[in-house]
C-alpha cells in the first residue's frame, strides 16, 4: 500500500465502485459491486472492506453520490435514480461505517475536480466542465478550486436558454433531446455520423449549436481558460465538438476564450474516483474545511 491515500468512492445507478487512490491520481486497489435498488447499506459496507484492506495509509473517505448534495451538513437530498437510497447517504454514517472522516459530493463536481487535476484540464487554474450523457452536469474550477455553494442544485444544464419556453440546456441537449431529434439511441446516431451518414452528422450538429449556447453563458459567466465536455454524448468526438467550436466562433463569446479551448475530456472512466485526491487536499485546507466538510459536533475533529 502507499504511505498516505483516500478512499474514493463513485456511486452510479449501474455501479458501486470504491478504490484507494493515490496523490498521483494511481488506483492501487479497486472493488465494484451491482448498485442495489433498495438497498443502500450496501455501499457503507463495501467501504469498509476496502478501508480495512488499505489499513493506515487511508487518510479519509470522498464519496461522489448521483445527489443534489447539502455540502454544509454532508447529506444527499434528491437521488432521483436511486429513490430508495434518499435520505440513506450522509457523511456522518458512511464516517462510522468506514472508520475515516467523509466528504459528500456530487459526483459531476468530483469528476470537474479529477479531469482539472489529472484529465484535460490540466494546466488551467480556470476551467469549466460538462458532462453530456442522459442529463447535463458539470463543476466549475477557479483559481484552481471547485466552485461551489452550501447545496450542489446549481447545474450548467438547469440554465435556461429559451426565453419563450423556458426551456433548459439539458432539455434541449442531453441524450434524450438526441433520441427526440432522431428517433435513434445516441449510440448510433454517432456510429451512423462515422459512417458518412449525412443525416446523423446534421443531428449531432444541431445539438452542438444548442450546446454552443450553454458554454457561451458559461464562458461570459465564468472566463475560464478551458472547457472541457465529457460524458455519453461528447462521445461523438469531432463529429460534435468541430460544430460546437464553429459556431462559438460566430459569438461575443469567442472574444473571451478562442473556440480551440473547448475540448474533449481525457481522465477516462475513472475520472471520478481519481478526483478523491484533490477534492480531500482542498477540504484539508482551512478553507475547504468550511465550506465542504459537513459539519460535526462539538469537540469531534474535522479532516486532518
Amino acid at each position: 500500500m502507499p504511505r498516505e491515500a483516500v478512499l474514493g468512492v463513485d456511486l452510479g445507478g449501474t455501479n458501486m465502485r470504491v478504490a484507494v487512490v493515490t496523490p498521483e491520481g494511481g488506483i492501487v486497489a479497486r472493488a465494484v459491486q451491482p448498485t442495489p435498488a433498495d438497498d443502500p447499506g450496501a455501499l457503507p459496507r463495501l467501504m469498509r472492506e476496502v478501508a480495512d484492506a488499505a489499513g493506515e495509509a487511508l487518510r479519509g473517505a470522498v464519496v461522489g453520490v448521483p445527489a443534489v448534495v447539502d455540502y454544509e451538513h454532508g447529506v444527499a437530498e434528491r437521488m432521483p435514480n436511486l429513490l430508495a437510497w434518499e435520505g440513506h447517504i450522509a457523511a456522518q454514517p458512511l464516517a462510522a461505517a468506514c472508520g475515516l472522516p467523509t466528504v459528500l459530493v456530487n459526483d459531476a463536481d468530483l469528476a470537474a475536480v479529477g479531469e482539472h487535476r489529472y484529465g484535460a484540464g490540466r494546466g488551467a487554474d480556470d476551467m469549466v466542465y460538462l458532462t453530456i450523457s442522459t442529463g447535463i452536469g458539470g463543476g466549475v474550477v477557479i483559481g484552481g478550486r471547485l466552485l461551489h455553494g452550501k447545496r450542489s442544485l446549481a447545474e450548467i444544464g438547469q440554465s435556461t436558454i429559451d426565453y419563450r419556453e423556458l426551456r433548459t440546456l439539458e432539455s434541449l441537449a442531453a441524450g434524450p433531446a438526441l433520441e427526440r431529434l432522431s428517433g435513434l439511441s445516441g449510440a448510433e446516431v454517432t456510429r451512423r455520423a462515422r459512417a458518412g451518414d449525412e443525416a446523423a452528422r446534421g443531428w449531432l450538429r444541431e445539438i452542438a449549436a444548442v450546446i454552443a449556447v450553454g458554454v457561451a453563458n458559461a464562458i461570459e459567466a465564468y472566463m475560464p481558460e478551458r472547457v472541457v465536455i465529457g460524458g455519453g454524448v461528447a462521445s461523438a468526438g469531432a463529429l460534435l465538438l468541430d460544430p460546437l467550436r464553429e459556431r462559438l466562433g460566430d459569438m461575443h463569446s469567442a472574444q473571451l476564450l478562442d473556440p480551440s479551448q473547448v475540448v474533449p475530456a481525457s481522465g477516462g472512466d475513472d475520472v471520478g474516483l481519481r478526483g478523491a485526491w484533490p477534492l480531500w487536499e482542498y477540504v484539508s485546507t482551512r478553507e475547504g474545511a468550511t465550506t465542504l466538510a459537513p459539519r460535526r459536533p462539538a469537540g469531534q475533529a474535522g479532516p486532518a
